[in-house]
């Protein structure tokens, strides 16, 4: 099902930002500058509409769910049945392709489907000062054109279309009852947005229970045909965030940098029992046993290559970008100190970044505006899940469908991603990774780690061998060390989890193997919630070797795993180019109206019914309809118009219009040599605007005039 909003005023969707002073109140935009309207708002004001029109509580309740329930509360409330995603403009997918392939900057876009309005206080008929605020706005009308019934290019309402579904337990008959209510509430449903009660806002909002998201393939995808399940397997898989996410950290309005594996373990879980009983194991057993362990997501660098956070021994100078290894550095010969790399991902090509923003949310009952911090929409993240041969198909098919909701506010706004590859492979049988007597190794964790109980004195020595055994002859030598509070929620029971001390991310020990032995391989889990995504440790070699990226080209240029590469294509997947185009031409004839204006002294202005007169004979030449005779004549619009003047009977008026269409036209030249209507329409806005300064002059005489009677 999907929600479609189609505008009947221009909507302004706040998203509590401004541009210093000439933009007071923003809309919601994506990064390639179209608007959308979040997914929580149209939450909120259909749950508002269900009220308004007395929809029973229980209803609302269990459509809409209670603000901080939980997934199951104590209390027996849920979250809601259902699920939405930002509402955007339709065909949104060909539309982003086309701006990619045109090379639209995303202020070039906003400005196409946005307006800008000024508004003031009024105080005793007057305009109060200091009240001038200018509000940014998403024009009712599309930039896209249609044909109309007269065969001219007609622009249609704007559109706005979200998924939606009823995510519930009940049978069949309820949840079409339940869909007959959503129905109701989308009928009730008016006005979205800021100052929805003085003209903006003003929606027809239906409910479309045959459209939907469009079923896609997932279009890297390898697993195998059997699974053994003697066997292990490893399931590689990235997903590209389709909203922004926002991953829960400590008490504060802030999210990680990165999707932990609890979070999807969550996920995963939830899809789990979404499936009808049948055969399928028991959910201690699959989640609960050991058998399966859940990743953490990390960002991609720009190759796709998944990046992990810094190791603490590598830091850069202030002003440079090479990255140096603590270990072996010399020192700089401006004796520059180096700062250590925190807070950063490396993958073995290039530095990545994590992409935040921060998002203005109303508590509307409350009247308080409050802040959070998410992942921002469109970054792929790489991660991995573990399991035993026995579930690996169960878990291949749980992701199969290509979707995850990750994070807090899964219903509505944030949390929805999308799987773009996933790859399962069987674990090698025989696995050894050799540490030879003499040489110096660092152990990094790629994940936060939590010592087991068992280590009872916290040095990082003992840390050390509960990492890699006890019985490992190994020699330590430094360590990096940085340490969190690891936290957590039980949204069964509606309790925080235990805090504990965790040891971050990045940080390193530095060790001497004394002897020679074996580990499984270079990547080894310890410590405790290995299923939630902790102890995930990587054994590189050579501690002390300057730190160097791998060469991409090098690796993978000419070999079967090398991405295809980007191919500029003519496919046109919307009308953006041509809704560009206008775009520019409607901007070149605001520039030049204003620039031609600009030449027209005050002593050479007529008098307010001339200019309209011109402006009456431009809007004529403009809509006339001409014969396939008269069309062969070059420039026959614009010499219609010229006819149209020649005809003004009053000699002195006659003179004067064409001392403005020559003024006029000596500013635009050959400006618009190919389109007669872009012409008009210019001349139009200029005369619109000698009108404007005629009628400011008139009343400025007029005022003086008072006042001159007074004294």
């Amino acid at each position: 099902m999907r929600i479609l909003i189609t505008l009947q005023s221009d909507l302004c969707v706040s998203s509590g930002k401004g541009w210093s002073a000439a933009i007071d109140n923003d809309v919601c935009f994506d990064e390639y500058g179209l608007p959308f309207i979040p997914a929580r708002r149209i939450k909120g004001c259909l749950k508002s509409a269900a009220e308004f029109i007395g929809l029973p509580k229980n209803d609302i309740d269990r459509i809409f769910g209670i603000g901080g329930a939980g997934i199951e509360s104590l209390s027996g409330a849920g979250a809601g049945i259902i699920r939405l995603s930002d509402a955007r403009i339709e065909n949104y997918n060909g539309v982003c392709e086309d701006i990619k392939k045109l090379h639209i900057s995303p202020e070039a876009i906003t400005d196409m489907f946005c307006d800008v309005r000024g508004s003031t206080q009024i105080e005793n008929d007057t305009a109060k000062e200091n009240t001038l605020r200018f509000v940014r706005v998403v024009s009712r009308y599309s930039p896209f054109t249609t044909d109309g019934n007269d065969g001219q290019p007609e622009r249609k309402p704007l559109v706005f279309s979200c998924d939606v579904s009823l995510d519930g337990t009940q049978t069949d008959a309820d949840l079409l009852a339940d869909a007959d209510l959503l129905k109701t509430c989308c009928k009730a449903l008016r006005n979205i947005g800021y100052k929805r009660n003085r003209g903006l806002g003003a929606v027809r909002c239906t409910l479309d229970t045959t459209g939907g998201s469009e079923v896609r393939d997932i279009p890297d995808y390898d697993v195998p045909e059997t699974y053994e399940q003697e066997k292990a397997y490893i399931i590689d898989y990235k997903i590209r965030l389709d909203a922004d996410v926002a991953v829960t950290r400590g008490d504060t309005g802030d999210s990680e940098d990165y999707i932990p594996g609890a979070a999807v373990l969550g996920a995963v879980a939830g899809k789990f029992n979404a499936l009808s009983d049948g055969s399928k194991p028991s959910f201690n057993d699959v989640f609960y046993s050991g058998k399966v362990k859940f990743g953490n997501l990390y960002i991609t660098d720009k190759y796709g290559e998944p990046a992990y956070p810094a190791p603490f021994y590598l830091a850069k100078y202030k002003d440079g970008d090479d990255i140096i290894n603590i270990l072996s550095a010399k020192e700089h010969p401006d004796g520059k100190i180096p700062k250590p790399f925190k807070n950063g991902y490396l993958s073995r090509y290039d530095k990545a970044k994590v992409r935040m923003k921060v998002t203005y949310h109303h508590a509307h009952d409350e009247r308080i505006l409050y802040t959070q911090r998410c992942i921002e929409a469109g970054q792929v993240f790489s991660g991995r899940i573990s399991v035993s041969g026995e579930y690996a198909e169960w878990f291949v098919n749980l992701l199969r469908d290509g979707d995850l909701s990750l994070g807090r506010s899964k219903t509505a706004q944030y949390a929805t991603c999308r799987i773009v590859s996933l790859h399962c492979h069987a674990e090698a049988e025989k696995k050894e990774y050799i540490l030879e007597k003499g040489n110096s190794y660092a152990a990094v964790l790629r994940s936060d780690y939590l010592p087991s109980f068992s280590v009872s004195v916290p040095n990082s020595e003992s840390l050390l061998k509960g990492m890699i055994g006890e019985d490992k002859p190994v020699a330590f030598e430094k360590a990096f060390l940085l340490t969190r509070t690891a936290e957590g929620y039980n949204a069964k029971w509606n309790l925080k989890r235990p805090h504990r001390v965790a040891l971050k991310a990045g940080s390193t020990f530095v060790f001497t193997a004394t002897g020679n032995f074996e580990l499984p391989s270079s990547v080894i889990f310890a410590g405790e919630k290995q299923n939630e995504g902790f102890g995930m440790i990587e054994i590189l070699p050579d501690a002390y070797a300057a730190f160097q990226f791998s060469d991409y080209d090098k690796d993978y240029e000419n070999t079967p795993e090398a991405p295809a590469k980007d191919t500029e294509t003519t496919e046109d997947h919307s009308a953006m180019s041509e809704a560009y185009q206008r775009s520019v031409t409607e901007k070149k004839i605001l520039s030049l109206a204003v620039a031609a204006a600009n030449t027209v002294s005050d002593s050479q202005l007529p008098n307010n019914s001339q200019i309209s007169r011109l402006s009456l004979m431009a809007d004529n030449s403009l809509e006339k309809m001409f014969s396939e005779e008269q069309r062969k004549v070059e420039h026959y619009r614009w010499k219609d118009y010229e006819n149209r003047i020649d005809s003004i009977k009053s000699e002195g008026a006659k003179e004067t219009a064409k001392t403005l269409i020559r003024k006029f036209n000596q500013t635009v030249a050959d400006a618009f040599s190919g389109s007669d209507q872009s012409k008009l329409k210019c001349v139009i806005l200029y005369l619109h605007i000698l009108r404007y300064r005629s009628k400011t002059i008139a009343a400025e005489k007029n005022q003086n005039g008072k006042e001159g009677e007074a004294e």
